[in-house]
């Protein structure tokens, strides 16, 4: 599979499971579930602050994965990346982890909820990517 149609299944991987996500929080906030204990007025900050980190990080470590270059460059580039959005993370969380109210627990709770799947979903998509781009060696008998 070529670069380009494995970057549009990504696209499309990445947006359904980002409107999934979206829904599901979506739902929570609005009050459809749980409807007291999640009352946030930013929310939807946790998108603008994910999407972009795991578009960018994922499309680097492709694009550093198909220039040919072995996969313990491509390993490190992903630490790295994953190092760094770590790094963003904790800054975005920064002011909900110091000042403790009644929207701190909600918030952290509901970053997670959107970082981990986001994460698995990368993962997955990164390793069938490499794992198709590594020629097969054979066993000798």
């Amino acid at each position: 599979m070529t670069l380009s149609a494995y970057r549009k299944i990504s696209y499309i991987s990445f947006l359904s499971v980002i409107v999934l996500i979206f829904a599901i929080n979506f739902a929570f906030v609005q009050g459809a579930f749980l409807t007291d204990y999640i009352r946030m007025p930013y929310w939807w900050a946790i998108y603008l602050v994910l999407i972009p980190q795991f578009l960018i990080s994922y499309f680097y470590i492709l694009k550093k994965a198909s220039s040919h270059k072995t996969m313990a460059v491509v390993g490190k580039k992903y630490i790295m990346t994953l190092t760094l959005r770590m790094f963003l993370a904790i800054i975005f969380l920064f002011p909900w982890l110091i000042i403790k109210d009644e929207t701190s627990k909600p918030m952290v709770g509901q970053f997670f909820f959107v970082f981990f799947p986001l994460l698995v979903v990368e993962i997955k998509l990164l390793v069938s990517y490499l794992n198709q781009s590594v020629p097969e060696i054979k066993e000798e008998e």
